[in-house]
């Protein structure tokens, strides 16, 4: 039986985040099971240069697009706490799976819509 790999999107992937590059990216790397697709940050040209230094075919400067792309199974949120909502919000839309290891909101009120 072939198993198929879970193809991840990192928003907040950026090689110079100290903690996605430091943290995250190398396990999710060495992780047998899982590959990282799709690279997201707020700039494109280090989406893409990130996405190129890890191997990952799609790049993107919008949360929201990274997690609608059919090519991203699973959404790893790597980024500060008061942004998490608005990464968070669009996955749980598309049906992902999601790894956000901090809250998933930055507040009740955002915490009362999970």
């Amino acid at each position: 039986m072939i198993k198929k790999k879970i193809r991840v999107g990192i928003v907040g992937g950026s090689l110079n985040n100290k903690w996605a590059s430091q943290t995250h990216i190398p396990a999710l790397l060495k992780h047998s099971n899982l590959d990282i697709t799709a690279v997201g940050t707020s700039r494109m040209e280090s989406a893409r240069q990130s996405a190129e230094e890890v191997g990952a075919a799609l790049a993107f400067d919008d949360a929201k697009k990274l997690t609608a792309s059919e090519d991203v199974y699973m959404v790893v949120v790597s980024i500060k706490v008061p942004h998490h909502y608005e990464a968070v919000m669009p996955a749980i839309q598309e049906r992902k799976h999601i790894f956000c290891e901090w809250p998933l909101g930055a507040n009740t009120a955002e915490a009362g819509i999970f």
